[in-house]
């Protein structure tokens, strides 16, 4: 699988390029910021998004959006239904301390199961996981699974936001995330990547 973690913003958000090794189109996870730091990695590798997948409706990690869809209008912009109402609050950016832009329309509206083709023979399988925000979900392919702000290397999302839920996290993380095989490896939102199997062991957030 071809592969590259870009963390962007103020925040380090991790921005993930992934697609078949030698296809030309590719996903893009969580485009937050720095969209011309994204675009030059795109370029360098040959590489076309067909789609941008957004992990949840946290600024941080879609702020770059609407410069992609400017770039790549046929990039398909992926968003869990219930995250939707909090992606077009305006008041909700303001108090993260996000100055306002205009943002692109959803063009697929997600659901749990859902499975995506981004080109090269690769499919993603979507994973609801709320607790971070009630439309966070989790991306499956080829042996990786990307969290989101879901679940981090020894840790979990933070709860305290507006619609955070401490008690739906921890079902994420426990019933679904933890139901995938040890050599998974982890892509978090923010920090280093892990393994299905590490997070067992080590995190404290594990029943």
């Amino acid at each position: 699988m071809y592969l590259r973690t870009i963390p962007v913003g103020e925040l380090l958000a991790n921005c993930y390029i992934f697609g078949a090794e030698y296809a030309m189109y590719v996903a893009v996870v969580d485009p937050g910021d720095q969209f011309e730091l994204i675009q030059q990695a795109l370029e360098e590798d040959c590489k076309i998004p067909s789609m941008i997948l957004l992990t949840h409706a946290h600024p941080d990690h879609y702020y770059a959006a609407a410069e992609f869809k400017k770039k790549y209008p046929e990039a398909v912009l992926c968003l869990h239904k219930d995250d939707l109402e909090m992606y077009k609050d305006r008041f909700f950016r303001r108090l993260l301390g996000f100055r306002e832009i205009e943002l692109p329309d959803i063009d697929r509206v997600l659901d749990d199961a859902d499975v995506l083709a981004i080109g090269g023979g690769v499919q993603i399988t979507v994973r609801h996981t709320p607790g971070h925000t009630p439309g966070g979900v989790c991306y499956s392919t080829s042996g990786a699974l990307f969290t989101g702000d879901t679940l981090f290397k020894g840790s979990v999302g933070r709860t305290d936001f507006p619609h955070g839920s401490h008690e739906d996290i921890m079902m994420s993380l426990n019933d679904v995330i933890m139901g995938y095989p040890d050599e998974v490896e982890v892509f978090p939102g923010h920090g280093p990547k892990s393994t299905i199997g590490y997070e067992r062991i080590t995190n404290p957030f594990v029943k």
